[in-house]
């Protein structure tokens, strides 16, 4: 976790997009909150707030990704950020309601790791999703999806079928085609960076 905070004060640059991050005091000891800055264009706009809990005991690693702004979305900066969270956790909770695709495609019943920003976190290994809502007391934001990649990869195997049966129940009830086809594609590219766990 101290890496991604570290990269995100020095600044992180993807194309010609340049963001840097400002870090704030967590709720406890272990959490880093950082809010991350687009510098891009000569001044500081808000970009997104990343929550980074390293573990303690039995709880595992997350980070949570909220207050998203929607030029964050469909952007190199996007995979970048991804990427960096990746290596560091294998559990995300990310808001999406800015993305639009992400929307539409959770709103018309696509199981989650076929949405569109759910298609980017299982292209790296977090084969379980779930769209939800935390209801936390003024502290829950907007919907998120929730991504974990599983402890044992093998697992994956199992996600994967899981995922062809939702697939397969979304395919029977919609009836927009570039929709299908997108989700189908989807799919596809999946189970071929599956099969292998």
């Amino acid at each position: 976790m101290e890496r991604v905070v570290n990269i995100l004060r020095e600044g992180l640059r993807a194309d010609d997009l340049l963001v840097k991050g400002r870090e704030l005091k967590g709720r406890f000891a272990e959490e880093r909150v950082v809010q991350v800055f687009n510098l891009s264009g000569g001044r500081e706009k808000h970009l997104l707030n990343l929550i980074l809990f390293p573990g303690r005991g039995y709880y595992r690693s997350w980070v949570e990704v909220y207050s998203v702004s929607p030029e964050f979305f469909r952007t190199k900066l996007e995979g970048a950020l991804l990427d960096l969270l990746s290596e560091v956790t294998d559990r995300i909770f990310i808001e999406y309601v800015e993305d639009k695709e992400t929307v539409r495609d959770l709103s018309a019943g696509v199981p989650p790791q076929l949405s569109r920003i759910g298609f980017e976190l299982a292209k790296r290994g977090f084969s379980w999703q779930r769209d939800w809502y935390y209801p936390e007391g003024l502290r829950e934001g907007n919907p998120k999806i929730q991504a974990e990649r599983p402890l044992d990869p093998s697992k994956r195997l199992r996600h994967l079928e899981n995922l062809r049966v939702d697939l397969e129940d979304f395919l029977r009830r919609s009836g927009e085609e570039d929709l299908r086809e997108r989700v189908k594609e989807r799919f596809k590219i999946l189970q071929e960076l599956w099969k292998g766990a």
